[in-house]
Formats: C-alpha cells, structure tokens, sequence
C-alpha cells in the first residue's frame, strides 16, 4: 500500500506520476486524510474531471468551446436513442465511457454499422456501462501543456508538445516544441 510505504519511509508528499492514480480523487482524499500531500490537482479539480460528460458540459458553461457531444449519457440498452443523437451529432463518432481510463474507454466509429456492433458488444456484457457521443475530429494534431502550481499560487507551464504521433492509443513520440 502505498500510504503505508509513506508512512513508513516518512514521506511527507506523493506524486502520483500520471495515469491512474494521477486522476483520482479517491486516492488524493486517501492522501489527505492521511496528512500526505498529495502533489497534483486538488481533490475539487479531480472530482470534477472524473465524469467526462460532466467535465465537458462545465468547461462549454464556462464559455469555453469544446467539441459537439451528446447532450446526455447513455447505458447499452438504449439504442434507438444512442443512434438518434448519432445522427444528429453526425459521424464520424467517438463514443466515450463516462468514466475510465483515458485511451482505454474510447471507442472510433466511422459509420453506423461500428456504431451498432459496439452497442450490441456492451449489452451482450451487461453491467452498468455508461457513455457518450462526442464528434470525431479527424486530421488533427494533439498538443500538449504541461502546467505546474504549488499551494502558495504560483504557477508556470513548461512549454507545448506535439503528442500526435500514437500507437493504438499509446504515445511513440513527442515532440518538443510542437
């Protein structure tokens, strides 16, 4: 355990790296409660960027633009409504898991069929999945800034990355300034 091995070590702060235990909230409350800084976005922030769909609607409320998604989420079994905002909204698609992994709970779907088998996928699992539609921006390039504050308000960035070249969902390169 983690906490545990701070403890241990008496180590006064975590970083978390990135991936997983960078974006939960649980694990920065689990630091807090403990008296560990937790070195990352506060636990409001990751609260809040959990829920995907709710991340978007915020930052579209917030006056910022984001891309057309769906304006609901949706579980497996619906879908004669899922393919109503499809069409609406327009393919190609990328139907995202409300929470979850980054790149590992998306899903591309250039055309209706994909669409179709996808939803059919889900219901044949069963459980509680629960996604949206969010429109597909092809031909683009994935730029990164990676920015970093501390508790007193001081912030800087640490210049932008050109992130676009993947592989099934994985970074081979990153290039330095984009």
């Amino acid at each position: 355990d983690i906490i545990e091995i701070a403890h241990q070590t008496g180590a006064d702060a975590i970083h978390p790296g990135y991936g997983y235990l960078a974006e939960k909230a649980e694990f920065a409350k689990t630091c807090e409660r403990h008296h560990i800084r937790f070195i990352g976005p506060s636990v409001e922030v990751l609260d809040r960027l959990e829920d995907r769909h709710a991340s978007l609607k915020f930052f579209q409320e917030a006056g910022y633009k984001v891309v057309n998604f769906s304006k609901r989420v949706y579980s497996a079994g619906e879908t004669a409504e899922v393919i109503a905002e499809a069409q609406q909204i327009g393919f190609p698609l990328i139907l995202q898991a409300q929470f979850g992994q980054p790149r590992r709970s998306v899903w591309h779907c250039d055309q209706m069929d994909q669409l179709l088998h996808l939803l059919k996928r889900f219901t044949q699992k069963g459980g509680e999945f629960r996604f949206f539609l969010e429109k597909k921006i092809v031909n683009t390039h994935l730029i990164r800034v990676q920015i970093i504050g501390d508790h007193k308000g001081n912030i800087t960035q640490l210049g932008e990355r050109d992130s676009s070249l993947e592989y099934r969902g994985r970074k081979i390169v990153e290039e330095m300034p984009a």
